[in-house]
């Protein structure tokens, strides 16, 4: 077991790095960081020389990606290209990150466990081949494809209808909102879309684990009957459970 564990995490790491080197080579053939200044006639060329220094631009890429991962390991994130540290940078994206993700993730997996659980009971059934309909739509669209749809043909004909904005399809928050009670609840008008979005594109993939699980189930205890709903209902939900915490 301890040599299995090992070999996973080594083999996790070789990927991150990996997937580190490659996202950072795919950012340096993006453009050139310093061209808003050298089309500048008006900033010096010293000035451009110093920037690209600091950018460690005059550095060979597998260089420049040793010192971007060692400042990494350090805490260190770098510098963007309008001289800003980006660390501090990190924190408030990721809790915007997370007021996002955690209900999502919670939801689609209650929605997967019942609509796999309700799949393979009634297996074959309209609700079964429509659940897995949809749940192949959300599962194969991307994630941008699917906000823009619920963007153009929910969010904004339901403002229209009740008037006032309810899903906002832009921004974090509404500046000048004060008081906690109003503060929470344009919090919560914010996330709304982005949690659906996200919601529908994750419960697919857990829908489709439960329901296959389940049938494992039933192919193994005997369904129909008591005992096999049973072990149905204890044991399928042990692997989404398990999934879930990867």
């Amino acid at each position: 077991m301890g040599a299995f564990i090992t070999r996973r995490i080594a083999a996790g790491i070789v990927l991150l790095l990996v997937a580190s080197f490659l996202i950072f080579l795919l950012v340096s053939l993006s453009g050139n960081p310093l061209a808003a200044l050298e089309a500048n006639p008006h900033i010096a060329k010293a000035t451009i020389a110093e920037a690209r220094l600091q950018l460690h631009l005059n550095e060979p890429l597998l260089e420049r990606y040793w010192t971007w991962l060692t400042g990494f390991l350090q805490g260190n994130f770098g510098t963007s290209t309008t001289g800003q540290a980006v660390g501090p940078q990190v924190l408030p994206r990721l809790v915007v990150t997370l007021q996002m993700v955690i209900p999502a993730t919670l939801i689609a997996i209650v929605l997967g466990i019942v609509v796999g659980v309700v799949g393979a009971v009634r297996q074959y059934s309209i609700i079964d081949n429509l659940s897995t309909g949809l749940a192949y739509i959300f599962f194969s669209t991307p994630v941008f494809v699917l906000a823009i749809l619920l963007k153009d043909f929910l969010a904004v004909d339901f403002n229209k209808g009740v008037g006032h904005t309810v899903l906002y399809t832009i921004g974090q928050n509404t500046p000048g909102v004060t008081g906690f009670g109003n503060v929470a609840v344009d919090a919560i008008e914010h996330t709304i879309l982005p949690v659906v979005t996200l919601t529908l594109i994750t419960y697919a993939t857990w829908s489709r684990y439960q329901r296959s699980s389940m049938l494992d189930v039933r192919t193994t205890s005997g369904w129909p009957g008591p005992r096999g709903c049973r072990r149905g209902g204890y044991s399928t939900c042990t692997p989404c459970a398990t999934r879930s915490s990867r």
